[in-house]
């Protein structure tokens, strides 16, 4: 799907489960754990800078917010770092909360250093070189 997304973009992917795309060689799969400390970090050394982290994990909000603490400090100059379907962060049967959208929702208070400007995005064909999709 991000390959789509991003036609020009260079795109590694971190999954749990093991994969077997039959993408083009664009797409890079590494295996293991968003909530390991070690893993996502060691997979940007190998793969990045990238211009894009999309953590489009578990959506459960201790794993967003563990994928949050090692990745977003990781994103090239002037890259952005999005937090796919936040929604589940109000979900209960994601260990979210109705009331205030737990963890997941605590994020947006943390001060953001590194946000990225709209205008990044309306690059014509999405040209961005490195992405990691998770």
């Amino acid at each position: 799907m991000w390959a789509e997304y991003f036609p020009l973009g260079q795109i590694t992917g971190i999954d749990i489960a093991e994969k077997r795309p039959t993408l083009d060689g664009r797409v890079k799969f590494l295996q293991g754990s968003q909530e390991d400390p070690v893993f996502p970090k060691s997979g940007c050394d190998a793969r990045g800078p990238f211009d894009v982290i999309i953590d489009d994990g578990s959506h459960v909000p201790k794993h967003v917010v563990a994928s949050f603490h090692v990745l977003f400090p990781l994103p090239a100059e002037g890259g952005l770092y999005v937090i796919e379907d936040i929604q589940t962060a109000f979900w209960p049967s994601f260990a979210g909360s109705l009331l205030h959208g737990g963890d997941t929702m605590k994020l947006a208070s943390v001060p953001i250093p590194k946000f990225a400007c709209a205008r990044r995005c309306s690059d014509a064909n999405f040209g961005i070189k490195w992405t990691l999709a998770i």
